[in-house]
């Protein structure tokens, strides 16, 4: 939320915010009912800093991973920390050509997010984070690619919710 990342800063956001430090690996929950959540955070490589999260509850895991950059190769703890995910919500800015132009910028392409999802053997696959160049029609195009080689897969969309 540094303001050479993000635009908008906290105190402009007409909001009021708690933020916890995660300073161990899993946090644990419990509601009022006794069920037990449990949330872990993961580091990634992004310029600023990055976490994504690992929250499972009452035998279903869902993982999001976004702001990524793996690198030249998928980074095997992003693999190992979205491990049999029932969905796993990655990050795909870009296309493989694009992501040779902007390396450093903290992004992955939609290969990168398919191997982490054949990696992990999550079972379904929300591809998040659109580069604001990429109009619908290309944004289609890659949500049928991306499903012929994963077919658990949709591009995520506004008000879109995925029961689990």
């Amino acid at each position: 939320m540094q303001a050479e990342y993000f635009p908008v800063q906290l105190d402009s956001m007409g909001a009021s915010f708690e933020f916890l430090h995660l300073d161990k690996a899993s946090e644990y929950f419990h509601s009022d009912h006794g069920t037990f959540t449990k949330v872990t955070a993961n580091r990634h490589n992004h310029p600023g800093g990055a976490y994504g999260l690992r929250v499972e509850r009452q035998g279903k895991v869902l993982v999001i991973c976004t702001d990524i950059e793996h690198g030249d190769e998928i980074d095997p703890n992003v693999v190992k920390f979205s491990q049999g995910a029932d969905l796993l919500i990655h990050e795909a800015q870009y296309t493989n050509e694009e992501l040779k132009s902007r390396r450093g910028w903290g992004h992955s392409s939609y290969e990168q997010a398919l191997q982490v999802a054949e990696m992990a053997g999550i079972k379904m696959l929300a591809i998040t984070h659109h580069d604001p160049d990429h109009d619908d029609d290309f944004l289609r195009q890659m949500e049928r690619e991306c499903q012929r080689r994963f077919p658990h897969c949709v591009l995520a969309r506004e008000k879109m919710e995925i029961a689990l």
